[in-house]
């Protein structure tokens, strides 16, 4: 399978915000999380419990109690308000007062007519109020139009520049990779970590501007280019990597909507957006005049996958209707769309050798699509097969995935608790997945997939040139240090 060797990183300084709330709908099999930072997180049950989408949050509001009216959410908190999300666009669609100043606790009535609250009042502490008569009715005639994504990823890789990017709620991060000049083939054994020729090191942060949280944001391969959206308006950026420094990117266009998803192509010149709009924005970059090349129609759900092909001359497009698209961006035209499956994708990445699509479903289903012939690969057709029950059971979600720069036929699949190097030349995916490290034989005593548990839990994972990899890890314990005092729990005996 190769040997590689790792870059593990550990010092994005990541930590889950505390959960505040829950509301779960049945007749759309969705549930609703609040946090501590105000965001509100949409996942899907029908799809193997997939965190489809992330409401952003905002400085200064809390969001302490949710309800489901139908497949319509609503919210309130101690701002002394109720909002309702648009969850096409995935943002707030309006805000109302609630008439009594902070709001603890939320429902409906059965008939989902009415949403009853609990308040902090100076009269009574607290106390259930219904909206009643024609003030409830008024209420949710002016709610009822507009529905919306945002699929998080949160580490971004220049791999031309050796540059890392991690995304925070309200700025990002830039590091320069750390370097050694020995390699693991020609010094020590397997497992063995390698003297440092240069340490990591912090390049620059980047505030956001405003009270809104970054939906997303994109770095270039070549590391020159940074890009970040909020639910209001996309800013780019220009980075010197020599001092560094970074100059914004005044003259953006006025018609370029804030995105959901974004990626540059390889070589930088220009920026796919897929944008709360549901449509797809090709952007010509530029450090004086960036313009939109070209916007492609509207889709009928949020966008949140996007893939490029090596070239350029492709774009990929999941949604969460469980669609395919792909579009060339030189002619400007819809190219094929995959076949449609039951179940939402949850990654997918074109191959940097050849015109075939990878892609992943919720389900543990793994396609390859020849874009070139309009039709599932040979490999495909086979191995789908062989799928194991023990990888069809997996609860967890390949997050990326990624390509080795030299084998076309090796393919990394990316999770939280795993990633597995899977070699195309073989026929099944997997047996069993147990331990730290797998080897997993086909009956002809070949190993077809290498799982590797050690990293746990794995927020990125990808090649950064030929047999090297970046891991970025958050381990628990590094997490759990950063909580109050009060919420750490020390086991009996330590």
């Amino acid at each position: 399978m190769g040997d590689f060797c790792v870059h593990l990183v550990r010092f994005f300084n990541y930590t889950p915000s505390a959960i505040h709330c829950l509301a779960y709908e049945e007749s759309i099999q969705r549930l609703a999380v609040s946090r501590s930072d105000s965001s509100v997180e949409i996942w899907s049950r029908q799809d193997g419990w997939y965190h489809e989408k992330t409401v952003p949050g905002c400085e200064g509001r809390s969001v302490e109690a949710l309800t489901w009216v139908n497949s319509r959410l609503f919210s309130a908190g101690l701002y002394g308000g109720i909002t309702e999300y648009d969850l096409m666009k995935i943002e707030p669609r309006i805000t109302v007062d609630s008439l009594g100043g902070a709001v603890w606790c939320m429902t409906t009535n059965a008939s989902r007519t009415h949403i009853a609250e609990s308040i902090l009042s100076d009269v009574n502490p607290m106390y259930s109020k219904k909206k009643s008569g024609s003030k409830a009715k008024h209420l949710f005639k002016r709610w009822i139009l507009l529905p919306f994504p945002q699929h998080k990823h949160l580490v971004h890789l220049a791999a031309d520049a050796d540059v890392i990017m991690f995304q925070f709620s309200t700025h990002l991060e830039l590091w320069m990779l750390g370097a050694t000049s020995r390699t693991s083939k020609t010094d020590g054994d397997d497992g063995d970590v390698l003297p440092l020729l240069r340490k990591p090191s912090k390049l620059l942060e980047l505030k956001a501007k405003g009270n809104d949280q970054i939906v997303c944001s994109a770095i270039s391969k070549c590391g020159s280019w940074i890009v970040y959206s909020d639910i209001t308006k996309i800013r780019m950026y220009h980075i010197t990597m020599d001092t560094p420094s970074v100059t914004k990117v005044a003259g953006l266009p006025s018609d370029l909507s804030p995105a959901h998803c974004m990626m540059f192509t390889r070589d930088s010149s220009k920026l796919i957006i897929g944008t709360r709009d549901c449509t797809v924005q090709i952007v010509q970059v530029d450090n004086l005049q960036p313009v939109i090349l070209h916007t492609f129609s509207a889709v009928c759900q949020p966008i949140h996958l996007l893939s490029v092909t090596e070239d350029g001359c492709y774009v990929a497009v999941g949604n969460h209707a469980s669609q395919i698209n792909v579009y060339n961006i030189e002619a400007y035209t819809h190219h094929c769309s995959l076949p449609q499956l039951s179940t939402q994708p949850c990654s997918m990445g074109f191959s940097p050798h050849n015109s075939m699509l990878m892609v992943v479903y919720c389900n543990q289903k793994i396609v390859e699509y020849d874009i070139t012939k309009k039709e599932y690969s040979n490999w495909s057709k086979a191995s789908n097969h062989s799928l194991s029950k023990m990888w069809k059971l997996r609860q967890g979600k390949v997050m990326k995935i990624g390509f080795s720069p030299t084998n076309p036929n090796m393919v990394i699949l990316q999770a939280h608790d795993m990633f597995a190097v899977i070699d195309k030349t073989k026929s099944n995916i997997t047996e069993k997945i147990t331990g730290n490290e797998d080897l997993h034989n086909t009956k002809s005593g070949k190993k077809e997939a290498v799982f590797c548990h050690k990293y746990n839990p794995l927020l990125f994972l990808d090649a950064l040139k030929d047999n090297v990899l970046v891991a970025v890890e958050r381990p628990r314990p590094m997490m759990l240090e950063s909580l109050p005092e009060s919420l750490k729990m020390k086991k009996f005996g330590t």
